[in-house]
């Protein structure tokens, strides 16, 4: 009996396993992020009840984008196992979740149970690089067909992969402590290698991931300038949750708050979701409305909150000035004169961006052209061999 042609778009055996184990390994790693103050109780044992709740909620947010991540790329690799956007998701999420395992719980743990710790900090260290690389560089140099630009594109991309690969090997076994800041000696440390090594690793994976960021962005706009509608409609989506993630970042590093972290745990989980809308195709063209939606309302925001600000605090001075007091008047008289104002503002910010970002008129009523018109029909006749 002959055996049914496979698909050469359908997972193999060998994918379809492969799929199982990193999504299942993922889930384990968020499971132990998300729960690790249920399975290790001293980690907020001596901690007060607020920031416990704030470090709890963190928690959870990791172990969510570590899963969205690794879910969006099985996803996108069960329906187009040779995209590699589908695995670059799958490693980076099972990556991510080592990397905070690593650097969250592997850590604390060193308090309670240092040889159980440094492990867990080993494979934080360790994956650090690749993590980032997997999810940022790498993902966006082959977005969204999973290939990288022909040409010295190709060369840079592995040769970028490379270096990150060959620096995460060389911290594996460099001897001495895992981080200045981290008081554990590496288990897998091999000690004839030179104190230094771990150094030039780091600084070796650091000017990778920089460069490949900017080479990785400057990909990002020669595909847009070469590609079609569909195409452009897909790079939009990474742009747009690009735009949201960059800010959010640095903000909680600088500010070193635990919402704020949330808030930019909260923006990394839309990379994966972003891209599986992307790749896939699902209500692609959304994203027009979606960047229209928010060029008028984030400023609207601004504008409206900034003018409630300034008539409060005006106000008060008014109130202060003929009654000697401040009155809750102002926010009353504030809120109604704001009210008033909010739609025409709006209708102003939704007008300055269709004229920016719509086509011009004669393009989008191309119908109203009788020669457009005439040939349309004319091909309608011709197909339907029905003459008028």
């Amino acid at each position: 009996m002959a055996s049914e042609p496979v698909s050469a778009s359908a997972p193999s055996r060998f994918a379809t396993a492969l799929h199982g184990v990193v999504w299942t390994g993922a889930a384990f790693e968020a499971a132990l992020v998300g729960f690790s103050p249920l399975l290790f109780p001293g980690i907020v044992a001596t901690t007060p009840a607020e920031d416990a709740v704030e470090f709890v909620a963190f928690l959870v947010s990791i172990a969510v984008v570590v899963l969205v991540f690794a879910t969006a790329g099985l996803l996108i690799s069960r329906q187009q196992p040779r995209n590699a956007v589908g695995w670059l998701l799958l490693g980076g999420g099972l990556a991510l979740g080592g990397v905070f395992l690593g650097y969250l719980v592997g850590v604390l743990l060193t308090e309670t149970d240092p040889a159980l710790g440094r492990w867990f900090v080993l494979v934080g260290v360790v994956l650090f690089g690749p993590a980032i690389y997997l999810v940022g560089p790498g993902l966006v140099s082959v977005f969204p067909d999973g290939r990288p630009l022909p040409g010295w594109w190709t060369g840079a991309y592995w040769l970028s992969a490379a270096a990150i690969a060959a620096g995460a090997v060389v911290i594996a076994f460099a001897p001495g402590p895992l981080e200045e800041s981290i008081a554990v000696a590496n288990p897998l440390g091999i000690a004839v290698l030179p104190s230094g090594v771990r150094d030039v690793a780091n600084v070796l994976t650091g000017f990778t991931l920089a460069a490949g960021t900017l080479i990785a962005v400057a990909s990002l706009v020669v595909r847009y300038r070469r590609s079609a509608s569909d195409a452009r409609h897909q790079l939009k989506w990474l742009v747009f949750v690009g735009v949201l993630l960059t800010p959010a970042l640095p903000l909680s590093l600088v500010t070193g708050d635990t919402w704020t972290a949330i808030v930019a745990m909260v923006a990394l989980g839309l990379v994966p979701i972003a891209v599986v809308v992307a790749v896939l195709r699902y209500r692609l063209y959304e994203i027009d409305t979606l960047i229209n939606r928010t060029l008028v309302y984030v400023p609207l925001v601004g504008i409206t909150a900034g003018l409630y600000a300034g008539s409060v605090a005006l106000l008060q001075r008014i109130f202060t000035a003929v009654t000697g007091d401040t009155s809750d008047a102002a926010a009353v008289i504030s809120a109604l004169a704001l009210a008033a104002v909010f739609t025409p503002i709006r209708n102003a910010i939704q007008s300055a961006v269709d004229r920016r970002f719509k086509p011009n008129k004669p393009e989008a009523n191309r119908w109203d052209d009788p020669a457009f018109r005439s040939a349309v029909e004319a091909i309608v006749r011709d197909v339907t061999d029905r003459p008028r």
